[in-house]
């Protein structure tokens, strides 16, 4: 990265990191230009959680003044604090916590303090990073769901610089259970666009499908990378009634979001015999399907459903905890054989893969057609966790 763009990074985003005093947390620096410019701008301290040997010397180990300049810890020695490990790659950590009762993440976040949703606003931490792909945010996810990984500390801010293909706005095809959850539980706003060439490393193009849809995609703003910046929302919790409810939700958004045709009234009557009038009254006719709805609209269907005097005898929280069990070894992290293709200068993009769905739950009599999946096959993981849904 250059010294100048990492400037910039920085005084776009030190306002937010001197707010409160939540920790500043910076994933895999590298060679640190992120880092100095934090330190220089204001930031009192920074963690830095590094996963490449040689930059954590480069951060870290004294060597000969005549060989190399000072390091930053060296120059910033009561001010950083370093870590051998990959922050991004955390989901890893709970994995194994949960298998062994091991202490992975209380080491990695040790001396920060928990803090509670409804507290205040303040955030229990700020992470700045580079986005190497989408399981961390796929964590994320997971992590607010079940309430485990770096959710149980607090409300974390994220400051993520990516690829644009990971936040275009591509419509209904890409329109999935995962871009749902993401605009229900988190909020994300574009800060600033950034030249892809000072950013390291330059990816290469060697797909020979011209037209490919996937293709489109990953050349989608290709001279520039994308500063974003990620939160939970406060008031998520407020709104689904209790963190309890967190669990119905993604089963809720997963179930009927298998196909994007799946008719709402059709569906909700196979839990709730009968309910087909009261969706009526919101607007809702027999052919309107879920694709059609917005997440917040998702979202209202879901607050009534759970509403419903019905709803505590009927059989979808049976139905629900089925699947978690079905799902138990891996419920924290789904995502923990996910490949890291998005920043790879000699990935394919015709190779990659759809979207992992060994967890989804599905129908067998599911209405995902033939013509639906070899649209899906060309696409890559997901894309995206941000896509909205286009409005007509």
């Amino acid at each position: 990265m250059q010294p100048n763009v990492a400037e910039d990074i920085v005084s776009i985003i030190k306002d937010d990191l001197l707010d409160g005093d939540g920790p500043v947390l910076e994933a895999n620096p590298g060679l640190g230009l992120i880092t100095e410019a934090l330190l220089r701008q204001g930031i009192p301290r920074v963690r830095l959680y590094e996963a490449s040997p040689p930059f954590v010397r480069h951060l870290n180990i004294e060597m000969p003044k005549e060989l190399v300049k000072q390091t930053l810890k060296e120059k910033y020695n009561d001010r950083i604090t370093l870590m051998h490990c990959d922050l991004f790659s955390m989901w890893k950590m709970v994995f194994q916590d949960k298998l062994d009762n091991g202490a992975r993440m209380d080491t990695v976040l040790e001396g920060i303090a928990k803090r509670s949703w409804t507290d205040g606003i303040e955030a229990a931490m700020k992470i700045v990073g580079v986005l190497p792909s989408l399981g961390f945010i796929k964590h994320l996810l997971n992590s607010i769901t079940f309430q485990t990984g770096i959710m149980i500390y607090g409300r974390p801010e994220l400051y993520l610089i990516m690829n644009p293909a990971l936040y275009i706005v591509t419509g209904y095809l890409q329109y999935r259970a995962s871009s749902v959850l993401f605009q229900i539980l988190f909020t994300s706003d574009l800060l600033t666009k950034l030249p892809r060439k000072a950013i390291l490393p330059w990816i290469i193009d060697s797909s020979t499908k011209k037209l490919s849809y996937v293709k489109k995609i990953h050349t989608h703003d290709s001279d520039f990378m994308y500063l974003v910046k990620i939160a939970p929302r406060r008031d998520i919790f407020e709104s689904l009634g209790s963190a309890n409810n967190l669990q119905p939700l993604w089963y809720f958004v997963r179930h009927h979001m298998t196909s994007r045709r799946k008719r709402i009234i059709p569906e909700l009557e196979r839990w709730i015999p009968n309910c087909g009038p009261r969706l009526i009254m919101r607007g809702i006719n027999i052919f309107t399907e879920f694709g059609d709805l917005t997440p917040h609209e998702i979202l209202l269907i879901f607050q009534d459903f759970l509403s419903w005097p019905e709803y505590p005898m009927c059989t979808f929280p049976a139905s629900m905890e089925t699947a978690l069990l079905k799902m138990e070894p891996a419920s924290d992290d789904f995502d923990k054989d996910m490949e890291d293709t998005s920043f790879d200068t000699h990935v394919n993009v015709d190779d990659l893969d759809e979207e992992d769905s060994s967890t989804y739950i599905r129908d067998d009599d599911d209405d995902h057609n033939d013509k639906s999946k070899r649209f899906d096959q060309d696409l890559i993981f997901d894309v995206l966790i941000f896509t909205r849904r286009m409005t007509t």
